[in-house]
């Protein structure tokens, strides 16, 4: 009598469906997840790096404005990680370039749409005046169009002109005529970080980097996983 046999090594088919069982294990899943969180906060950096250069931002502020701003989170159920920043402009003393103009100089003249601006800055790497802007006080201000109860006629004493009764003039020095244009007074601001994130060197960085450092990330984790 003929007696066939077949034997099967059934070794590596076990190990494969080991493999497949850690993969979908939930001590896995975060150990990958781990790996996103690396990715993305390295990205983090260097995206903050960049977006600090893109915006012109003064030494010694990079910390104070851009670090403080910026927003990271990560999410176990999709795998994924968020780059985010504050939605407020920052200060223009958080910026290079920062100087009060004299109010009767050619550049303080360039403004328009209303009384002209006093403070330059170099913001995003080009030099600028604000328009309807001013120094009072040690700070810096602009002046933007109201309506109603929240205006206010009266022009700040920066763009008075000499008078010794010490009425409001409009920008080209006349009294200001009765019915006038309202305004009212905020802080000058900078541009705000969460809108310089996806354009320009910023964008650039993160598409660069961002990618090819969550392949490293995630890469060096599935060797742990797959060593049967």
């Amino acid at each position: 009598m003929v007696r066939v046999v077949i034997e099967r090594n059934l070794k590596e088919l076990t190990a494969f469906i080991g493999v497949s069982k850690r993969l979908q294990s939930r001590d896995w899943r975060g150990e990958l997840h781990k790996g996103v969180i690396d990715a993305g906060r390295k990205t983090r950096t260097k995206v903050s790096k960049a977006v600090s250069q893109q915006m012109n931002v003064a030494s010694g502020h990079y910390q104070s404005y851009v670090v403080a701003n910026m927003r990271f989170r990560s999410n176990l159920g999709a795998m994924s990680a968020t780059i985010s920043a504050s939605e407020k402009g920052g200060q223009i003393t958080d910026f290079k370039g920062l100087r009060n103009l004299k109010m009767g100089g050619r550049a303080a003249k360039r403004g328009g749409g209303g009384p002209t601006g006093t403070v330059r800055s170099e913001v995003w790497g080009s030099s600028r005046v604000f328009k309807r802007s001013f120094a009072s006080g040690g700070g810096f201000f602009a002046l933007i169009r109201a309506n109603g109860a929240r205006g206010n006629s009266t022009m700040p004493k920066a763009f008075w002109t000499h008078d010794p009764t010490g009425q409001a003039r409009d920008a080209k020095g006349r009294f200001a005529a009765t019915g006038a244009q309202k305004w009212r007074t905020r802080r000058l601001r900078g541009p705000a970080i969460n809108k310089e994130l996806d354009k320009d060197q910023s964008l650039q960085v993160f598409l660069t980097f961002g990618p090819a450092e969550l392949d490293r990330q995630i890469d060096k984790r599935l060797v742990k996983i797959m060593k049967w």
